[in-house]
């Protein structure tokens, strides 16, 4: 709630949603110590996939922070910078150490930009992960933002009109 916050305001906001994931996933049982969170940039995931595919620079700046790679504390691997490939190889990582047989992402057709980009990061880091990742784990989509869903759903919630049916809504 200020008129012109500045890059640690941006990072405390940041550290308060990462708060609020930590508390939401502690009340589904999932323990603080299974958690990784990769310090890529909000509003940040749509340009670093359109934009900068290539481990090399330019790579993606935040507009927020003026940061062109995670912190050395949050980044997973030495050298990682804002761009796909490495955000990919991170994932890809993740994936690989921890062999889930569920991956839960955000649909392709989320109107979030971040959201719809999550979507190809993940699959593009299954595809890459190969044997590693052995036996592929189950992908379900969620949809957050698609018009005016869910709010023009009611309680049944039906999957909103227009939205490109791929797969069972469930």
């Amino acid at each position: 709630h200020k008129a012109h916050p500045g890059p640690d305001d941006f990072r405390a906001y940041a550290k308060r949603r990462e708060r609020e994931a930590v508390d939401g996933l502690a009340a589904l049982g999932v323990p603080r110590r299974r958690l990784v969170f990769l310090g890529f940039p909000d509003r940040g995931l749509c340009p670093i996939l359109c934009e900068h595919p290539a481990d090399h620079p330019p790579y993606y700046r935040s507009p927020f922070t003026a940061e062109d790679r995670p912190l050395p504390r949050e980044a997973l691997l030495p050298g990682t910078e804002y761009d796909s490939a490495d955000l990919e190889r991170e994932l890809g990582r993740v994936i690989a150490s921890f062999r889930p047989t569920l991956i839960v992402a955000p649909e392709i057709a989320d109107q979030h930009p971040d959201h719809c980009a999550t979507y190809f990061f993940v699959r593009d880091a299954l595809d890459r992960c190969g044997a590693a990742c052995a036996p592929r784990p189950v992908v379900l989509d969620y949809l957050v933002h698609f018009d005016t869903w869910p709010g023009t759903a009611g309680a049944s919630l039906r999957p909103p009109s227009g939205l490109p049916v791929r797969a069972d809504w469930v």
